[in-house]
């Protein structure tokens, strides 16, 4: 594994002594030249109000993915630092697996994106599979992929090549997240208080309809009696002639007066029928005042079909809506995701710039700290130094050898006093060619550097000029049609069809909030209309009845055959009877159900508005990343942290020395020249 080093970032409001946590190997001050120490996993420093960066070197890091990477060239497997300068078909291969060793719960909350660019003179035939393509410069072909959170990312790209060489692939790992402002729902709030209303108007209605139809079974009980009375009586009839004229006499009135009332009871049925329709056409306008949905009122002929009208509506828009949720969704993850790679490409490509420019300006830099380098150590040369020095020269004299050491020692302490300037100056320029004082000018250099680096690109002209960048890079006609593809390559993805999918099926399925209640509706409208057929065709078997009773006591002479007509019209009154008592029964049934479920109805929508705002803050949360926690990458200790991205870069296949081009020398221009260049 390529080594892992961490760029922490401070933003303070004054002076303060910093503790962090990491498992570092090694620690640098990256803003001042305050010294920085490192015990165990604890980190301190001391920092001026502003804001302040440190690097730390990670000793065993895992990172949360595993990243793999192959070639094969026309069909062999090559390792990258051997493939610049290569020709053939090429086969790049990839993957971004869960790294099960590291900790944290990166994988599942952060997103991954891959990208290759590639040399279009240099690469033909260039194939991809789920991936999105861009041209950069006319000569670049940039090929990318995203790895959503808690998905792996495989990717194969062919293409045929001619003195190969490529830029590192870029991966970028960032947090999902998307910002989402709860909607206005004081309209829907009002809507939904009136199908409360609505809903509580209708089971009061429907309890009273059921109070009525328990009478109406009540009568028709009555009525079954009293044709079986008439049966009885009938047979008796038939069984003896002597009370047969009083006795036809009495069934024609009792017949015709039954038959009287069967205008009342087919105009209260329908009368009913029409309530029933009425209370049903109230709950129907209810349950589709909120959708938009079209309807013709029902009637006593059309209600199936208005019913099975308006379920087929609801599946049309219930895929629209889910359609609509669905792009909205995917073009702000988009859009997001393409924001962040153009804000980072201008950051690199300025501070690259910014640096080149400074070092232009390395050597008076390094003259400068070497200088006071000089003086510190020259103010650090103690007189033993000195003595030692003076001893050395002493001791390299001729005679030298003759001399005792108390005669030396006088002689290096005569020296050093007349000497001390010249033996100082000596002493100092030996320590300064010291591997140790080199070492700490070459640090205080690049220490200079950077902070140069670094005030540059915090100039307010360096920032306008890389936001400039950035909002033309935004609306270009690449970004936008890179965004675009983006979005149609995720729209036609199985994930989002899918949601889609569920989306209309809950909507549009039999337990849904407006499938059910229609599925209700229709059953309860099915059963009454068989209820008031039943009635109709009672009725008429009674005006049968009575007609033919009435032709029985046109004379004794047909008494015998009067008689069995009589008993027969009896038996047909009772199936009559039969069949009223059935319908009633039915109807009673059918009404109780109706009020149960009005009533279940009445309950589910006396908290729908508590309900409705739950789910919308419950789907807004889903959306932003409201319940995703971020943590530190290097310990558990670090508890305030506000932001932790990931950027890994594999090494690039260069091309050989010789193959390069000498260098153009440069136009001689001022700092602020070379850095407005960048973005030209």
């Amino acid at each position: 594994m390529a080594d892992i080093y961490i760029v922490n970032m401070f933003a303070l409001d004054s002076k303060t002594e910093i503790r962090d946590y990491g498992a570092y190997s090694s620690v640098r001050n990256l803003t001042s030249e305050a010294d920085i120490s490192l015990d165990g996993d604890s980190v301190t420093v001391s920092a001026e109000a502003g804001t302040f960066y440190y690097q730390g070197n990670l000793k065993d890091a895992q990172l949360p993915w595993n990243i793999s990477v192959a070639y094969m060239l026309d069909g062999k497997n090559v390792a990258a630092d051997e493939l610049a300068g290569a020709n053939g078909h090429l086969v790049i291969s990839g993957s971004v697996t869960k790294n099960k060793l590291a900790d944290g719960d990166f994988y599942e909350a952060y997103m991954v994106q891959a990208t290759v660019l590639l040399d279009t003179v240099k690469c033909r035939n260039i194939q991809t599979e789920g991936a999105t393509e861009a041209n950069v410069d006319g000569n670049g072909c940039k090929v990318s992929y995203m790895k959503l959170p808690g998905q792996d990312l495989s990717f194969t790209i062919e293409t045929d090549v001619t003195d190969f060489s490529m830029e590192g692939i870029s991966l970028n790992a960032v947090p999902l997240a998307i910002h989402m402002e709860k909607p206005d729902t004081s309209e829907l709030d009002g809507q939904i208080d009136d199908l409360q209303d609505g809903a509580q108007e209708l089971d009061d209605g429907a309890k009273e309809l059921a109070a009525g139809a328990q009478e109406l079974n009540s009568g028709a009980a009555a009525v079954a009696s009293g044709a079986a009375s008439l049966v009885a009586g009938a047979n008796t009839l038939s069984g003896g002639a002597a009370g047969l004229a009083g006795g036809t006499s009495e069934l024609s009135s009792g017949l015709s007066l039954l038959a009287g009332q069967s205008a009342a009871l087919q105009s209260g049925a329908g009368t009913i029928f029409d309530s029933l329709l009425s209370a049903a056409n109230t709950q129907l306008e209810n349950l589709l005042t909120r959708t938009g949905l079209s309807y013709t009122p029902m009637t006593r002929e059309n209600y199936a079909a208005v019913l099975a009208d308006v379920q087929q509506q609801i599946g049309g828009a219930a895929l629209k809506a889910a359609t609509e949720e669905a792009r909205a969704k995917v073009t702000a993850e988009v859009t997001a995701a393409v924001q962040v790679q153009v804000e980072q490409q201008a950051t690199r490509a300025a501070r690259a710039q910014a640096e080149a420019e400074v070092r232009k300006q390395e050597q008076p830099i390094r003259d400068g700290v070497t200088a006071a380098m000089r003086e510190q150590v020259k103010a650090s040369i103690t007189e033993e130094q000195i003595f030692s020095a003076a001893y050395e020269n002493v001791c390299t004299q001729p005679g030298a050898e003759n001399m005792t050491e108390e005669e030396k020692r006088g002689a290096a302490a005569a020296l050093a006093a007349s000497e001390r300037e010249a033996l100082l100056e000596t002493v100092t320029d030996t320590a300064m060619v010291s591997p140790e004082v080199q070492q700490q000018i070459d640090t205080q250099v690049e220490n200079e550097v950077q902070k140069q680096v670094d005030a540059v690109m915090a100039m307010p002209e360096t920032q306008a000029a890389i936001q400039q960048q950035i909002d033309g890079q935004m609306v270009s006609d690449e970004v936008q049609g890179l965004i675009a593809m983006n979005i149609e390559s995720a729209m036609a993805g199985d994930a989002v069809q899918s949601e889609i999918a569920a989306a209309v099926e809950q909507a549009t399925g039999a337990d849904s909030a407006l499938i059910k209640p229609l599925n209700t509706l229709a059953t309860q409208l099915t059963g009454f209309d068989a209820f008031y057929q039943g009635l109709l065709q009672y009725t008429n078997g009674v005006d049968s009845a009575a007609r033919a009773a009435s032709q029985v006591a046109d004379g004794t002479a047909r008494l015998q055959a009067g008689a069995a007509q009589v008993s027969g019209g009896a038996a047909s009154l009772q199936q009559g009877s039969r069949s009223l008592t059935d319908g009633a029964a039915r109807l009673a049934g059918g009404s109780s159900e109706l009020a149960e479920g009005t009533g279940e109805l009445r309950g589910r929508t006396s908290d729908m508005d508590s309900q409705l705002n739950d789910k919308i803050d419950e789907l807004i949360d889903g959306f932003t990343g409201a319940d995703y926690e971020i943590c530190s990458f290097v310990s558990e200790k670090n508890t305030q942290v506000d932001a932790v991205q990931f950027v890994m870069t594999t090494p690039a296949i260069e091309e050989a020395e010789a193959r390069r081009a000498p260098a153009q020398e440069a136009q001689t221009l001022s700092l602020w020249q070379r850095l407005l260049a960048l973005f030209q």
